[in-house]
């Protein structure tokens, strides 16, 4: 999984770092150093958009999306990680008005965003 940094978009002022699990240690300096940059420049010192607790949707935050997700993490922390890997379970929750026709015509989906 990925780190959440930045500001709450619930609360002003509110600046979230988490999610680094025993690496965060290591990162924690600069971690510390991005933060505190956004904190007084409004905004981070480089694109944190992967990182970015802005990519998180409200659809994100729904029971059965974190019980499906929860379940499915924690293997994937001591797991071969390849290129493009996507993730199994919280999948199509937002989809463009042709993806009926593409998934029929047997198009293989990306996760874009979260």
């Amino acid at each position: 999984g990925q780190w959440i940094l930045g500001q709450a978009p619930e609360l002003e002022n509110y600046y979230v770092a988490a999610g680094m699990r025993s690496n965060g240690i290591a990162s924690a300096g600069g971690v510390g150093t991005i933060i505190a940059d956004w904190i007084v420049k409004g905004r981070p010192p480089f694109d944190m958009y992967g990182l970015d607790i802005a990519r998180c949707l409200g659809m994100h935050n729904n029971k059965r999306f974190l019980r499906d997700r929860v379940k499915e993490v924690p293997g994937l922390t001591f797991s071969l990680n390849y290129p493009h890997t996507e993730f199994s379970t919280g999948r199509a929750l937002r989809t463009s008005p042709i993806f009926p026709k593409l998934q029929l015509a047997g198009a293989q989906f990306g996760q874009v965003m979260g």
